[in-house]
């Protein structure tokens, strides 16, 4: 498979330091435990653009880049991956029944419960067979958190660059 993954992040605001030996239990719950489990991330924006010309195995490619903006409540993002799937019916809809191309797990953040948003890209190199040059896809990605609890299904449309990586039409 030939894909590359890019990675943007953004973090939450760090804990004060209360200058006692030790923090105090659940500092930020009003003593109720907080579990970063559970709540589903939610995919906030997908995008699809020129990735530009990349060295895989198989040589040099122009590649098409799908990013997803994603969003978790229970801030369970510190690790996270993406499915991705695809097809050249633009209707709103990418079937995502059968097995998607799946994405390696990133690292956001060392600290547990403490990102709430994240970005996630992928690179799909053009002309290996997949993807044919300067052609309309509609791309559907599925985020998971570091639980892994699914994101909803994001779905957005885009051109593949021409053959020799400019931007295609």
């Amino acid at each position: 498979m030939s894909y590359f993954l890019a990675l943007a992040l953004a973090c939450t605001s760090e804990k004060e330091d209360t200058g006692d030996a030790a923090p105090p239990i659940n500092q930020d719950s009003g003593g109720d435990v907080t579990e970063c489990t559970g709540t589903a991330p939610v995919i906030t924006s997908l995008t699809v653009s020129n990735g530009g010309v990349m060295t895989f195995d198989e040589g040099d490619f122009p590649t098409v880049l799908v990013e997803i903006e994603v969003e978790d409540p229970d801030l369970d993002l510190a690790r996270m991956r993406a499915d991705i799937w695809w097809d050249e019916t633009v209707d709103g809809v990418v079937d995502t029944s059968a097995a998607g191309l799946n994405g390696d797990w990133v690292q956001l953040g060392e600290e547990p419960c403490t990102i709430d948003r994240g970005g996630y890209g992928l690179r799909l190199a053009v002309g290996d067979g997949r993807f044919e040059a300067a052609t309309v896809y509609e791309f559907a990605m599925v985020a998971y958190d570091a639980h892994e609890v699914a994101s909803n299904v994001g779905v957005g449309a885009g051109t593949t660059p021409n053959a020799d990586g400019s931007d295609g039409r």
